[in-house]
């Protein structure tokens, strides 16, 4: 069995923006099914893959910019960048939106 105590693990932290974002997610998520259950179920699944960066977050690759990287969780692009031990996540949006095209 190998000893996996050497993978670092990095602390994750959002700006007040994604606050707004992931309640805005759900206003529309809850808007489009009618179900309170779904819109929390489908945020809580974005949080995970967000709290997922904590291992690993260079496995994404770099936006055209270089200045951050991009996962995607279903509908969305989530954007951060590592600084040092921490990864910041700045944005939660569309990933059809022509936003994208800003970082």
């Amino acid at each position: 069995m190998r000893n996996l105590n050497f993978i670092q693990e990095y602390t994750v932290k959002s700006t007040p923006n994604v606050s707004v974002e992931l309640k805005d997610i759900y206003s529309s998520i809850l808007q489009l099914s009618r179900s309170p259950k779904t819109a929390r179920d489908y945020v809580k699944d974005l949080e995970q893959t967000m709290q997922a960066l904590n291992y690993f977050p260079e496995r994404y690759r770099k936006t055209p910019s270089g200045k951050y990287r991009r996962v995607n969780f279903k509908k969305y692009a989530i954007f951060y960048f590592i600084e040092n031990d921490t990864v910041h996540i700045i944005d939660v949006i569309l990933a059809s939106s022509s936003t994208v095209f800003k970082y």
